[in-house]
């Protein structure tokens, strides 16, 4: 129920932090959309910023996620 690209950090235990962003499905999405999301990219540059990971691993982007989450981390610094 929360609006698209809402990002919240979800209580989790104390090994991991978890960060939710709202982006349900759409059947009306165009293809490019599901790899390519200058939203998710800008809710991923906030995460990175609260986070401050050593390293990130990416394992899958379509359908939710955007290839420019790679750029945001190389702006951020982070391999």
């Amino acid at each position: 129920a929360k609006p698209r690209y809402t990002l919240e950090e979800a209580e989790g235990d104390a090994s991991a932090r978890l960060f939710v962003v709202h982006n349900p499905g759409d059947p009306r999405k165009r293809l490019a959309s599901s790899y390519h999301d200058p939203a998710i990219d800008r809710a991923f540059a906030e995460v990175l910023e609260r986070w401050r990971p050593d390293v990130v691993h990416f394992n899958y982007f379509l359908w939710g996620l955007s290839l420019g989450m790679v750029d945001a981390c190389r702006a951020a610094r982070v391999p």
